[in-house]
């Protein structure tokens, strides 16, 4: 089986951060839990366009792709590339697997998220959020 390919997302707001939180679901990846969004590629699809049906599914927004952040591999081994965005549009409508979606001020996106959810982040995300060197 080829490795999965995905997306995520630093969508910003002004100085806003969309974060979202899961559907609890037995068994599903971040159940019940804040984190940054993203969305598994279909076959063929290229990152920008993964990116923007994705928060268009999970939020209801419509965004610009600004850049390239950073890629790791998921513990689950998909090959997840992270690109900052920017809104477009503001009023999130949670859809998709989300329980419910916000903006929050950037500082406040790690506690939100939590150590676990963090700590799944490549350093360049970590460095982002933390202003701070990680290795």
């Amino acid at each position: 089986m080829a490795n999965r390919e995905a997306v995520a997302a630093v969508v910003s707001w002004g100085d806003l951060v969309l974060v979202g939180k899961k559907n609890k679901t037995e068994g599903k990846w971040f159940s019940g839990r804040w984190h940054l969004p993203g969305e598994t590629l279909n076959q063929g699809e290229s990152d920008q366009d993964g990116l923007i049906r994705g928060i268009q599914e999970e939020v209801g927004i419509e965004i610009a792709v600004i850049g390239y952040l950073a890629e790791h591999t998921s513990p689950r081994g998909a090959h997840v590339k992270w690109y900052c965005c920017k809104a477009i549009t503001f009023n999130l409508k949670p859809g998709s697997d989300l329980e419910t979606a916000e903006w929050i001020p950037k500082n406040q996106v790690p506690n939100r998220c939590g150590d676990e959810v963090v700590s799944l982040w490549p350093k360049e995300i970590k460095r982002f959020f933390f202003h701070v060197f990680v290795t």
